[in-house]
């Protein structure tokens, strides 16, 4: 029975060690939690080793494998209370880390009451073990046989309390917790009353350690998970850990200070050094804030050059401070590299929680708008940005969008396009417009990308496709004599499946044919079907729409795309007719339009704006023009009087008049 004893032990110490390890092969010994974690493993490591040692001394001398003369009974005597000593830490130190892991400490010290309660007991504890020498309440040895005294109580009612503390804190926060982490934090409780009942009736079977080791092990396995919560290009916290901490903090209703810090220039520094070199600017950046980081804050890398730090108990003048220190530092980083020229530009900004956020929402959307709210390299705070009503504008457009939806705010504008050998206007392109009842105008650079961001542009592009086909329906448009009008759909409209019965149920609802329309679509990233796509865009194409690829020129356009699909209008992008100042971009531009023609696609250049660029395109023998030297996006009110006006007089084009409502 006695080898079973040290049997469990050495198990204990085995998987302890094996717990240890992992933690430093893994690298998770910085940031609150692993830091806590770590420590944990540590005191259990060394009660196991306490128990082990101590246990093995008593068989020693109790089956006489000692000499009697080389026995010490302070040696014996010191193993004994180093063992009491950390096993009475264990359920203290497990306390803390339940408490780390849920982001609770500032629970555990709130008042002096509070941190009374809970230092109080261990003290009397190590005061009854440290003192045992000298009353021998706690344990004592008669003919080499240990023998535990009256004050042993003391030492179990501390176990008890601090293990009712850690059950009740668990229960009382398990909303921030996930259900197996839960799980897995609680399971020591009961795996250790478990190893207290067997050893109540079996007092060798010394199993304590043993089930408070596979506890440990087991909080590794499912709670400390680094490859979930660890970035692989930074060693800092991730975006996921982020966002559940943030989660936790105003569940448990946690003061916090977040200092973020974002590299302002990052496209052009992707631009200028490639993606390698970034990731190794970011690395760069990153270990310098961390290296000037307090102990106890933590450091998160929320992708694409943006972190953030984690700062408890700061006001708003300290908070600065870490602000512009860190800002300092990250800009010192970009000296470590071999291209010195390049400047690392931080912008950086204070939020406190939740004095200036309210609510994770609000929280989440700031960190993803970042770069637009902040557009410039500057150290500011939160409560200064919201005073601003481009912040406010920027803050709202979920909501924005969502009202637009539910109130059909959604305007669509109409810019005609000029047939350069009819020398008319002979179609428009529709453009949605949103005028919001609180922020006013809203530019479709900002609510078109929130909306494909959130999903709602399906929505939006279902309620302009609407109010499209009813306008060309109307006697009004008929009397214009426009031949069609073109409509850029999402890429999520092209994908849904019920795309070709929708448009076809509208046309026929509203009397349009279906040569009225013209479909624009532009090059779409390997995250969408492009076979899907395709098949919807064959399909209308098979009942009389016409197809357009748009931006043509403005990045990476597939000749193999307007071969696969019946493409009839490719429409060069205004960068194109922006950069003619360069001879070798006009040469670019006259050999497109021989190719496009050669392959039988009409050409469209968009953004043109001055007499010189149209005399030059015409020279060039485009078959379309569109611009604000033509026209410029007008509602259906003006958009009606303006091509009544300049159809029927054949003027080629307008300086850019504006009607009532444009």
């Amino acid at each position: 029975m006695q080898d079973a004893i040290v049997y469990f032990d050495i198990a204990a110490v085995v998987i302890m060690f094996v717990a240890m390890g992992s933690v430093l092969i893994r690298k998770v010994t910085h940031g609150p939690t692993y830091y806590t974690y770590f420590s944990l493993v540590v005191v259990i490591t060394l009660t196991c080793l306490a128990s082990m040692c101590s246990q093995l001394y008593d068989n020693a001398v109790t089956n006489a494998w000692i000499d009697v003369s080389v026995r010490s009974n302070v040696a014996r005597d010191l193993m004994r209370m180093a063992y009491f000593v950390l096993r009475s830490v264990n359920p203290l130190a497990y306390l803390v880390f339940i408490a780390v892991v849920s982001n609770t400490t500032h629970r555990l010290r709130r008042n002096l009451v509070m941190r009374l309660a809970f230092w109080a007991p261990i003290a009397v504890a190590m005061l009854v073990i440290l003192t045992n020498p000298l009353h021998g309440g706690v344990f004592a040895y008669t003919n080499d046989v240990m023998h535990r005294g009256g004050l042993m109580w003391v030492i179990y009612l501390c176990a008890i309390y601090y293990s009712l503390w850690g059950v009740g804190h668990l229960v009382r926060w398990r909303k921030v917790l996930v259900r197996e982490k839960f799980l897995a934090l609680m399971a020591l409780y009961p795996m250790n009353l478990v190893a207290v009942l067997i050893q109540t009736f079996m007092p060798k079977m010394r199993v304590e350690m043993f089930f408070t080791a596979v506890a440990v092990m087991l909080v590794s396995i499912l709670v400390m998970r680094p490859e979930e919560e660890i970035d692989d290009l930074t060693g800092t916290l991730s975006l996921k850990s982020f966002e559940e901490m943030c989660r936790r903090a105003f569940i448990i209703e946690r003061p916090l200070c977040l200092v973020f810090i974002d590299i302002a220039n990052k496209d052009r520094l992707r631009a200028l050094a490639g993606p390698g070199m970034f990731r190794n600017i970011v690395r760069a950046v990153s270990l310098q804030v961390k290296n000037y980081n307090r102990r106890g804050d933590e450091l998160y890398y929320l992708r694409n050059g943006l972190f953030c730090i984690s700062a408890h108990n700061l006001d708003a003048s300290e908070s600065l401070a870490i602000a512009l220190r860190s800002a300092k530092e990250g800009r010192e980083a970009a000296k470590a590299l071999p291209e010195q020229s390049m400047v690392v530009q931080l912008r950086t900004c204070v939020v406190r929680v939740p004095q200036d956020v309210g609510d994770d929402q609000t929280l989440q959307t700031f960190t993803r708008r970042i770069g637009r709210v902040i557009p410039e390299p500057c150290v500011t705070t939160y409560e200064e940005l919201s005073r601003h009503k481009g912040f406010l504008l920027q803050m709202n457009l979920a909501n924005i969008v969502e009202r637009g939806i539910a109130e059909r705010a959604f305007e669509v504008y109409y810019q005609p396009i000029w047939n350069v050998q009819q020398k008319r206007f002979c179609s428009a392109e529709a453009l949605v417009r949103l005028h919001d009842p609180e922020f006013g105008y809203v530019s479709p650079g900002l609510f078109i990308p929130e909306a494909e961001q959130s999903g709602a542009i399906v929505d939006v592009g279902r309620i302009v496709l609407q109010k499209i086909c009813q306008f060309l329906g109307t006697v009004d448009f008929a009397a214009t004599q426009l031949e069609y009008v073109e409509l850029n759909l999402s890429v999520e409209q092209c994908m849904q499946p019920d795309l070709v019965p929708q448009l076809l149920g509208l046309l026929k609802d509203n009397h349009v044919e279906s040569r009225r329309i013209n479909l624009e679509i532009t090059e779409t990233s390997e995250s969408y079907s492009q076979t899907v796509i395709d098949n919807n865009m064959r399909a209308l194409a098979q009942v009389g729409i016409t197809l357009s690829l748009d931006d043509y020129g403005s990045g990476y356009s597939s000749l193999a795309r307007m071969f696969s699909l019946p493409i009839d209008v490719v429409k060069l992008d205004k960068s194109l007719v922006d950069g003619m100042g360069d001879p070798a971009v006009r040469t670019v531009v006259a050999d497109t339009v021989v190719t496009m023609q050669k392959i039988g696609k009409k050409v469209l250049v968009e953004g043109v704006e001055t007499e010189e660029q149209s005399k030059e395109l015409v020279g060039m023998g485009v078959d379309y023009l569109q611009g604000y030297l033509y026209a410029r996006p007008l509602c259906e009110e003006d958009f009606i009087a303006f091509l009544m006006e300049r159809n029927a007089s054949a003027l080629p084009y307008t300086h850019s008049q504006q009607g009532s409502c444009s």
